[in-house]
């Protein structure tokens, strides 16, 4: 199985690159237009990493939720806070979010809103449909944790913790 070290790891990577594609953004603005073609090649190179990364993690976290059951207490929550939030993005989409995220939350929410399963089955379920999320956002050049931590805190703290165990 995968120990608490690598999601560390990983966390730390894409910290990391992600700070690096702030730099190299930064300096598009500031360079001499001939090297602008090589910053944005950069820059793509970058994104690729953090997408293939955050993938990875999501990934693993997927593999560490089948043997985690969170308990109906704390999986309730985190299935009402996703569907009403994904209620909310359709009503008002965000200008800066792209379409193919919407769908995705929309999909996800389909999915927690059918009767017949319980909540915490319903969250781990929710893992194993992020990493695409991840993978539209950064052709996107959306940060999507930036976007689950501002819409769907409750599952981010709950994921966090599942990265701990």
């Amino acid at each position: 199985m995968f120990d608490r070290d690598e999601l560390a790891n990983l966390e730390k990577n894409i910290k990391r690159l992600k700070q690096q594609l702030a730099d190299k953004r930064d300096a598009l603005i500031t360079t001499a237009p001939g090297d602008k073609a090589r910053i944005r090649q950069q820059i793509e190179d970058v994104l690729s990493e953090i997408r293939d990364l955050e993938q990875q993690y999501w990934e693993i976290l997927h593999q560490r939720s089948i043997s985690f059951e969170p308990s109906e207490d704390e999986a309730e929550p985190i299935v009402a806070e996703w569907v009403e939030k994904a209620n909310q993005l359709a009503t008002n989409p965000p200008a800066n979010v792209p379409a193919e995220i919407l769908q995705q939350v929309q999909a996800v929410a389909k999915r927690l809103d059918q009767p017949g399963q319980s909540a915490a089955i319903k969250v781990k379920g929710m893992i194993s449909a992020l990493p695409p999320f991840f993978s539209v956002g950064v052709e996107t050049e959306l940060d999507v944790a930036a976007f689950m931590q501002r819409n769907f805190p409750t599952f981010c703290q709950w994921a966090g913790r599942l990265a701990k165990k």
